[in-house]
């Protein structure tokens, strides 16, 4: 959902900021990849405190 978000953020701002390509194409993309990382920690973190990741 959140790669699909991207793909539209980045092609609207990629048509709205024409003279600042590839920027503004490259940017929001790199936006919603660190989103997507934050959101994986973010899980992980509450996973690990309810004890049901496993530690090795």
């Amino acid at each position: 959902m959140i790669s699909a978000m991207g793909a539209l953020l980045s092609a609207f701002v990629g048509t709205l900021l024409p003279d600042y390509k590839p920027y503004s194409q490259i940017l929001p993309s790199l936006l919603m990849t660190l989103l997507m990382i934050f959101f994986n920690i973010k899980i992980y973190i509450r996973l690990k405190k309810k004890n049901i990741i496993e530690k090795p």
